[in-house]
C-alpha cells in the first residue's frame, strides 16, 4: 500500500487543532521559547503544521518564517493566526525544498512535533544540511523527534486516546521492518458509524542514526535532552529526543 505524507496531513488539517487543543499548546510553547530566550530575532519553524510553534515564536517578538509541505496545513496555520497581530510568513515547502534565498537568514530554527520522523533515511542528510544552510553563523537549531529506540523496544501500538465534545481520537502504530505506520482513527461519539481512518509512514530514526548524521554535517555544541524540561536524554527511558545544535 502506498502512503502519501502530504495527503495524510492535508486530511489531518480538518480536525488537528481540536485534537491537540491548540490554545493550551500555544501557551506551553510560548513559555518554552521565553525560557530559551528566543525573542526579537529572525527565526524559522520547519514542519509548522497548524502554526502552534510559529504563533508562540511570534508572541515572543520574533519575525517568523514557517514552512510545511502540506498546503492544507498551511491554510489551517494561516486561519489559526488570522485576526491576530502575528509576524509570520507561511511557505508551502518541505524542509529539503526550502529555496536558497533563505540561506544564512535565521538565528534560530526549530523543528518540533516529530517532523523529522517523516523524512526517510535517504533524505535525512539533505534535511539536516538544509537546516545548517538556513542558519546564520552561530545560529542554533532545536529539533524534536520521538525516542524510537524506546518505541521499537516496547512496540506498544496505542499512542494516545483523546476526545473533544463530540469526537473521539485514537492514535496507534503498526510496526513493520524498517518503518512504522502511524494511524489516526476518529469517530463521532453519538454515531460510531461516522468514522475515518487515515495513515502515514514514519521512519523510526534511532539515536545512533541521528548522532551520525549530525556529526557528518559538522554541527557544533551537540546537546541531547529527554523532554522539553531539558533533563538528560536516557535512551532506555526518555519518551522524546530533543536535539540542540549550533552552526
Amino acid at each position: 500500500m502506498e502512503y502519501s505524507n502530504k495527503l495524510f496531513f492535508d486530511e489531518t488539517s480538518e480536525f488537528y487543532n481540536s485534537m491537540i487543543d491548540s490554545g493550551p499548546a500555544i501557551d506551553r510553547r510560548t513559555k518554552l521559547f521565553s525560557k530559551l530566550k528566543i525573542k526579537n530575532s529572525i527565526v524559522a519553524d520547519l514542519g509548522c503544521g497548524s502554526g502552534i510553534d510559529s504563533i508562540a515564536l511570534s508572541k515572543c517578538g520574533n519575525s517568523v518564517d514557517a514552512f510545511d509541505p502540506s498546503a492544507k496545513m498551511i491554510e489551517l496555520a494561516e486561519r489559526t493566526a488570522a485576526n491576530q497581530d502575528y509576524n509570520i510568513d507561511f511557505h508551502n515547502f518541505a524542509i529539503e525544498e526550502i529555496p536558497e534565498l533563505f540561506n544564512n537568514k535565521f538565528s534560530f530554527v526549530c523543528s518540533l512535533g516529530n517532523t523529522i520522523a517523516n523524512i526517510d533515511s535517504i533524505n535525512l542528510i539533505q534535511v539536516f544540511q538544509k537546516i545548517k544552510n538556513i542558519l546564520k553563523l552561530n545560529g542554533r537549531a532545536l529539533i524534536h523527534i520521538l525516542n524510537y529506540d524506546l518505541i521499537l523496544s516496547q512496540k506498544e501500538r496505542i499512542v494516545n486516546i483523546t476526545a473533544n465534545e463530540d469526537t473521539q481520537f485514537i492514535r496507534f502504530y503498526d510496526f513493520y521492518e524498517g518503518h512504522i505506520i502511524f494511524n489516526i482513527l476518529n469517530f463521532k461519539k453519538n454515531n460510531l458509524k461516522e468514522h475515518k481512518l487515515i495513515s502515514t509512514k514514519l521512519f523510526p530514526h534511532t539515536f545512533e542514526k541521528i548522532f551520525s548524521v549530525l556529526n557528518l554535517i559538522n554541527f557544533s555544541d551537540l546537546e541531547f535532552y529527554g523532554s522539553f524540561n531539558f533533563e538528560k536524554f536516557d535512551i532506555a527511558k526518555s519518551n522524546d529526543l530533543i536535539i540542540s545544535v549550533t552552526k
